[in-house]
């Protein structure tokens, strides 16, 4: 009787090999422990590796005095004419267009002049104050060319001027000037006390109809009268042309940047005014 053969014997007749089968399970890695110091002297190392990269930028980023247009006179607390000022940073410029996306263009511009403007709070500052501001930070951020489109109003031209705000005409008060200015109205003849719209003014000020409303905020008396419920129904009592005067004063566009800018159409050569405004170069490299 035969014994029967095993496969192991049956493989050594055929000229096979058996081999040891393959784990079921390949054996993991196991990672080195971390050194503490090797991680130290690698953060160094890429610290040093960007300060070598930015050794060109450094100073480009550093803080610049500016002289208000207000010359400083609509913040006795601060007793000072001028601000510091410092470049925009890509990430300032990132969170401005993302805002601005989400329809929060007003808000993020108050931020980013936080961020880049010491000295006086930025919800302190007039608004021609600010203005001012914001395009020195366009200057020294990018540079002092500035493009604007001016339609003109005889032929439909659109002429592209390219300005150098640099050169731009300021405006500064006087040095007799005061904020609360003394506005004779013309038809009461009476005497109003007016102060400047300043940036936290600004939510009351961004339709047309709360413009309108609203300049009764701007007069902090009249003939000596300081209640507000009176200086209302005063301001709606009066005539056009009171009103009228007390606008002019309270947002005198005068003051700051000339905002108004004259040049001849390419077109028809005939003299056109814009005015100067933030578009869509505000943000770009001249």
């Amino acid at each position: 009787m035969n014994e029967e053969k095993g496969i192991v014997d049956m493989m050594k007749e055929e000229g096979l090999e058996a081999t040891q089968a393959p784990p079921l399970h390949p054996p993991v890695a196991r990672a080195a422990t971390p050194n503490p110091e090797s991680k130290v002297t690698d953060n160094d190392n890429i610290n040093a590796i960007l300060e070598g990269l930015l050794e060109n930028v450094t100073e480009k980023k550093g803080w610049v005095s500016i002289k208000l247009p207000s010359l400083g006179k609509c913040y006795p607390n601060y007793n000072t004419d001028s601000v510091r000022i410092r470049p925009f940073t890509f990430e300032d410029e990132r969170n401005l267009r993302i805002a601005a996306r989400d329809n929060q263009g007003n808000d993020a511009i108050t931020t980013l002049l936080d961020n880049c403007v010491d000295g006086i709070p930025v919800q302190a500052l007039t608004i021609f104050d600010k203005n001012y501001v914001l395009f020195k930070l366009r200057e020294l951020s990018y540079g002092s060319s500035y493009p604007i489109v001016g339609k003109c109003d005889t032929c439909g031209t659109n002429n592209t001027l390219r300005l150098e705000l640099s050169s731009l005409p300021v405006a500064y008060f006087e040095e007799d000037y005061e904020e609360y200015s003394k506005v004779l109205l013309p038809d009461a003849k009476k005497t109003a006390i007016i102060r400047f719209p300043r940036v936290n003014d600004e939510p009351h000020l961004d339709t047309p109809e709360k413009l309108v409303d609203g300049i009764n905020r701007f007069v902090t008396s009249i003939e000596g009268v300081t209640d507000e419920a009176i200086i209302f129904a005063f301001v709606r009592k009066t005539t056009v042309k009171d009103v009228t005067t007390l606008r002019n004063k309270i947002f005198d566009l005068s003051l700051g940047y000339e905002s108004e800018i004259i040049y001849p159409c390419g077109g028809c050569q005939r003299d056109n005014k814009t005015n100067l405004i933030l578009n869509e170069n505000f943000f770009s490299v001249s």
